[in-house]
């Protein structure tokens, strides 16, 4: 069985990324949308750098920049993929994929599956749709992606060690977490990632 890949999203600084590198997670994304956990271009750098140095992938989340912004953040940070909210142009995705960076195209659902043909992207990711684009530590309806295609799509909005398991039978290619792993002062808790991969090691999905 294919094994299901973890990003941990919303990486606010380097010692943040250092404190969880080690973990077996696949992915750490950085903010340029308006949220508290946005970053400037300056620090998405700096960890994207260390990050891919440790041998895994930076991702960069994209909302309401324009489609030049876009492409030069994700150029100079040096990203794996560029996650974005919104619409954007095929002339995007083109000159993205041409220096060899993905796009991860975010839809906001609740229970209906979206139209996945009139979008042009490397992978879709499903994040609950509520107030804030994302972060909202919320899930949505989970039974709209039963008919997808296994380990073709993202999963975002809500996850954590009380009901990984539940989301991991949906069979996604990468769980994208975030606010739920968090400890009170708003920062990554490796002890809260690694009793969701606890359970996910247990059961064979990682």
């Amino acid at each position: 069985m294919a094994k299901i890949e973890i990003k941990i999203c919303g990486i606010k600084s380097l010692e943040e990324a250092k404190n969880i590198i080690n973990l077996d997670i696949d992915y750490l994304g950085v903010i340029f949308a308006q949220s508290i956990r946005k970053v400037s271009l300056e620090t998405a750098t700096e960890i994207s750098n260390f990050v891919k140095n440790s041998g895994k992938k930076c991702v960069g989340v994209f909302a309401n920049l324009t489609e030049d912004e876009i492409l030069n953040n994700s150029l100079k940070a040096k990203l794996y993929a560029a996650q974005i909210y919104g619409d954007y142009s095929l002339n995007l995705y083109k000159n993205l994929n041409k220096n060899n960076i993905k796009v991860w195209k975010v839809f906001n659902v609740l229970d209906v599956l979206p139209n996945l043909k009139n979008s042009k992207f490397d992978l879709a990711l499903f994040d609950y749709k509520g107030k804030k684009l994302g972060g909202n530590g919320v899930n949505f309806c989970w039974e709209i992606l039963k008919n997808l295609e296994p380990f073709s799509f993202i999963m975002a909005g809500g996850i954590c060690a009380n009901n990984v398991l539940e989301a991991a039978k949906y069979n996604p290619k990468i769980l994208d977490i975030n606010s739920l792993v968090e400890d009170k002062n708003g920062v990554k808790d490796p002890k809260l990632i690694m009793e969701i991969l606890k359970i996910l090691k247990e059961n064979e999905y990682k």
